[in-house]
């Protein structure tokens, strides 16, 4: 079976990315980079902090890489989902295709109608 890693991430303020527990990513993957994996997925993280991520992700790593990311910021108690257009969603995907995703998808904040939008953009693209 095709085993894949996802990594949650956040852009620190000093613009280091780490993972949740405050790890750097390049920890992170550098820890699975020889394991036989199939892909590393950036998952439930900003749509903001992708594009970071991935650049991290491909200087230590050479596979298949994925996304999924959300829209929304935590508030204890709870998420606040924020609004994000459809159509912002599928321009920010196209960048991360551009940088190497192969699988695209969405989490928390996302919704059939981002999904839908990302089929549409995949469509327009030249292949």
């Amino acid at each position: 079976m095709p085993v894949w890693v996802g990594f949650s991430t956040r852009v620190d303020p000093d613009g280091s990315v780490k993972l949740l527990d405050g790890i750097p990513l390049a920890e992170g993957v550098d820890a699975v980079a020889e394991e036989d994996i199939d892909l590393i997925s950036i998952m439930h993280t900003d749509v903001k902090a992708i594009e970071k991520s991935f650049k991290i992700v491909v200087e230590h790593w050479s596979g298949h890489l994925g996304t999924y990311a959300h829209s929304g910021r935590w508030e204890d108690p709870e998420w606040i989902y924020g609004p994000m257009s459809e159509a912002t969603y599928a321009c920010e995907a196209a960048k991360w295709l551009d940088l190497g995703a192969q699988v695209i998808g969405g989490c928390c904040g996302t919704g059939p109608e981002h999904i839908r939008a990302l089929g549409d953009m995949l469509q327009q693209r030249p292949r």
